[in-house]
């Protein structure tokens, strides 16, 4: 039994990275000429709004707002308020 676990477990993370480094080539393979990929990493709601809520007015941040759409950005803004409003 402990076997199979060992090798479940193996396969596991054999899979894991497989896929990490699949998308890690197509990240690469769709990145513009002297940009970064299209993406990098996605992160949960509650983590990504984390992130906007210490980075909305900073360098990281406007860098960030520059290839998002004014929708986007609206959105953006709403569930950033929405989160404050919560938090009060």
């Amino acid at each position: 039994m402990a076997e199979h676990e060992q090798y479940m477990e193996e396969l596991s993370h054999n899979l894991a990275n497989r896929i990490i480094s699949l998308r890690d080539m197509f990240a690469e393979a769709l990145r513009p000429p002297g940009e970064r990929p299209p993406f990098t990493k996605v992160l949960s709601m509650p983590r990504a709004l984390s992130w906007w809520s210490q980075h909305r007015y900073d360098k990281f941040g406007q860098a960030v707002l520059q290839n998002m759409s004014p929708e986007s950005v609206l959105e953006l803004d709403k569930a950033l308020s929405e989160q404050n409003e919560e938090g009060l």
